[in-house]
């Protein structure tokens, strides 16, 4: 069964969003839906987060020994 899914963002955010999803022929229903399989196929966040200190969290899984505030210095 589908669900539906309400996002807050800018309205520059989805406008931005949508014509890079355009330009390899998806919407945005289809690019969220790409994001949430790849967060459910490899458990992790598909992408780098950096904190404004310049630390890094890769996209792979979560550390087994530092759990999911783990940061690496890069």
């Amino acid at each position: 069964m589908d669900t539906t899914l309400q996002v807050r963002t800018t309205k520059q955010r989805k406008e931005k969003a949508r014509k890079v999803l355009e330009r390899v022929g998806l919407d945005l229903s289809s690019g969220v839906n790409m994001f949430f399989e790849e967060v459910v196929r490899t458990q992790s966040i598909p992408f780098i987060l950096v904190t404004p200190l310049g630390l890094k969290m890769r996209g792979s899984r979560l550390c087994h020994v530092c759990g999911p505030r783990c940061f690496k210095k890069e």
